[in-house]
């Protein structure tokens, strides 16, 4: 069995604000968890992890080139 994670309540509130608008990886590595611990925890949460492709090309061009241009919005789905 894996180690349980403990959250901080500074990292839910940053989860709960981000959800559906940052990248999943971006949101994992700016809390420093595991991406698999994220999309656990956001499901638990009742929180949806993906970014719609508007939003991408809006504001997180860059990680859109950086990962796979317009297939991009799937890397962030829970």
């Amino acid at each position: 069995m894996g180690r349980r994670s403990t959250w901080t309540q500074q990292e839910l509130e940053y989860v709960e604000r981000v959800a559906g608008k940052v990248p999943a990886p971006v949101i994992a590595r700016a809390i420093n968890k595991p991406l698999s611990t994220l999309k656990t925890k956001a499901n638990v949460m009742g929180l949806g992890l993906h970014v719609p492709k508007r939003i991408l090309e809006k504001h997180w061009p860059e990680y859109l080139r950086k990962n796979g241009g317009s297939h991009a919005a799937n890397l962030v789905h829970p």
